[in-house]
């Protein structure tokens, strides 16, 4: 075995391993240097998250126990006719008003309940109209329609 051999094979085994260890250093300090410049965007976005959860978990509809109320509150709304045997145009809005102040329902939850709960000429009204059957009908054009039309002294003219 010629001893310039080993030695210059040796040299070479070095200068990869010294390679190869630049290499672990530098991702070393590069890995170190994302992580001091991503700690505090994370460290935020967690905050974000558990503030999220939060306002989720204290939000009245995030309750599957308020779902239910909703179901049994709008079953317990009794179906409106329009015709002169029943209820009062009044006496409809004012249920639904009473059980929306209950249950903090939207405008428009109001206005597709309502219009859910006709039955009869009611209903005929709402799908004769084009406004009126639209989903985005607001609850004031669909009471002030309602109202016009079914009032006590109009209600009779149209029977």
């Amino acid at each position: 075995m010629d001893p310039a051999g080993f030695i210059t094979s040796g040299h070479q085994k070095l200068r990869g391993h010294r390679k190869c260890l630049g290499t672990i250093i530098g991702k070393t300090k590069f890995k170190l240097l994302l992580k001091n410049k991503m700690d505090p965007i994370l460290q935020e976005m967690q905050a974000e998250i558990q503030r999220l959860k939060i306002e989720v978990a204290s939000t009245p509809e995030a309750s599957p126990v308020s779902a239910m109320m909703d179901v049994t509150l709008v079953a317990g709304i009794k179906d409106w006719m329009g015709d002169s045997k029943g209820r009062t145009v009044h006496e409809f809005f004012a249920q639904i008003v009473t059980y929306a102040k209950v249950n903090n329902w939207t405008e428009e939850e109001k206005a597709l309940i309502a219009k859910a709960k006709l039955q009869g000429i009611a209903l005929q009204y709402v799908q004769g109209r084009e406004i009126l059957a639209h989903d985005m009908c607001p609850y004031a054009v669909l009471k002030e329609y309602f109202t016009e039309r079914f009032s006590e002294k109009l209600r009779v003219q149209y029977m």
